[in-house]
């Protein structure tokens, strides 16, 4: 039995791929059909902080003493890189939001079009995206006269790893009129979630139909004529509504950021929930929503996958290179924010000062700053600076190790 085992009794996907995706790759248990941004993602996350990338020597001129950095990889799925990127996203927008309450909204698509959607990838990610933020807009503009403004973040995973597209979305408790005013509803209540998904679901289908006219929508072959493909999209969950989730305003909206944004910077689950790795097997914990009582707290479950099961359900949340999976709209839309009052937004300067808490002691290479503050804060001593000399360690090489298994792992895929 083969155990990885790494520190504060945590499990690595850094060591788990390193010790298990070049046998998964020649598996005939895959079923997860790689493209080129899957292999260099593995490739960037196993090499981060590693000679890979280059180890950085730091060396005080005076007296030579010297002080090594290894590198990050700075891949959005790499979990030891996401959490200070998570921390500097929600920093950046906390600074752009209006000094108002927030609510959190969460728009999910019918598990009967997750066949669909996964076939269709950014297609109906973006259509999820799109009409989402455009019902939640006309209810606003409709029953207020207001604009509202809108971050929405994709998920694409389950607790379980498994594929259950839906959006969280950051919504104000109020806008700006048609002077440009800034009104605040009262009270804690949005709106009807019921309408919402109502809606969500009509334009949804009517989308759906528009993109299979056009030749862009892929379908299974028995929906391949336009009137199955429409009985069958309307049948979906017969006359019930589409899940819309509406929480009560909150006026703390750094913790609503940090939560809605805490996998878009980093790998879609915690190495915390990796509870054990063997020969054959990783089990996780997960959420179990299914057997929890409505409205309490989900009890913590268990699962046990074969390590090609494991990969297959990790590797198919890699988003593509460039896609993005935060969006803005309305009145937090790039185009309109130039034009929110600047004595209504909120003053982020509260948080500049680093969290601790959500940064690891190998923050190194491309951000020395948090890094040199992250040492100070544990250590008491900067290490980038020599205190016999009195001077700032200057950088005097960096060092590589060859890596040619991406090239070997390229031709094995092939």
């Amino acid at each position: 039995m083969c155990v990885l085992i790494s520190k504060e009794n945590e499990y690595s996907l850094q060591a788990i791929l390193e010790r298990f995706f070049s046998s998964y790759l020649v598996s005939s248990d895959r079923k997860l059909c790689l493209e080129d941004y899957h292999l260099k993602a593995v490739h960037q996350i196993r090499s981060c902080r590693t000679a890979r990338l280059g180890i950085y020597h730091y060396s005080c001129e005076s007296c030579g003493d010297t002080h090594a950095l290894a590198r990050s990889c700075k891949h959005r799925f790499c979990s030891r890189c996401g959490q200070a990127d998570t921390h500097r996203w929600a920093e950046r927008m906390l600074g752009r939001l209006l000094e108002m309450k927030h609510h959190h909204v969460v728009f999910t698509l019918p598990k009967a079009l997750r066949w669909l959607s996964k076939r269709n990838g950014v297609l109906l990610h973006n259509l999820l995206f799109r009409l989402s933020s455009e019902v939640i807009k006309l209810w606003f503009w409709h029953k207020h006269g207001l604009r509202c403004g809108i971050v929405s973040v994709l998920h694409t995973n389950g607790s379980q790893l498994n594929y259950h597209p839906h959006v969280h979305m950051i919504v104000t408790a109020g806008g700006l009129d048609e002077g440009g005013h800034l009104e605040r509803l009262s009270g804690d209540y949005l709106c009807n979630a019921k309408w919402l998904g109502r809606q969500f679901k009509r334009r949804f289908i009517e989308e759906l139909l528009k993109l299979y006219e056009r030749g862009d929508l892929k379908v299974a072959l028995r929906l391949a004529d336009m009137q199955q493909l429409g009985k069958w999209l309307r049948d979906i969950g017969g006359n019930q509504n589409w899940i819309v989730h509406i929480e009560k305003s909150l006026p703390n909206v750094s913790d609503l950021i940090r939560y809605v944004g805490r996998y878009t910077k980093r790998s879609c689950i915690s190495e915390r929930r990796i509870l054990g790795v063997e020969e054959d097997y990783i089990e996780i914990s997960y959420k179990d929503y299914k057997n929890s009582a409505r409205g309490s707290k989900p009890q913590e479950s268990r699962r046990r996958y074969k390590v090609a099961e494991f990969l297959d359900a990790l590797l198919q949340h890699i988003p593509p290179p460039g896609y993005k999976v935060v969006r803005y709209y309305g009145i937090y839309g790039t185009s309109e924010q130039m034009h929110l009052p600047e004595d209504e937004l909120r003053d982020a300067s509260e948080y500049d000062e680093i969290d601790f808490d959500l940064l690891e002691e190998q923050v190194v290479g491309d951000d020395l700053r948090s890094y040199r503050k992250y040492m100070l804060y544990k250590t008491g001593r900067d290490p980038l600076y020599c205190y016999d000399c009195h001077q700032e360690k200057v950088l005097i090489e960096i060092l590589y190790e060859k890596a040619e298994q991406l090239e070997i792992e390229l031709e094995d895929s092939s």
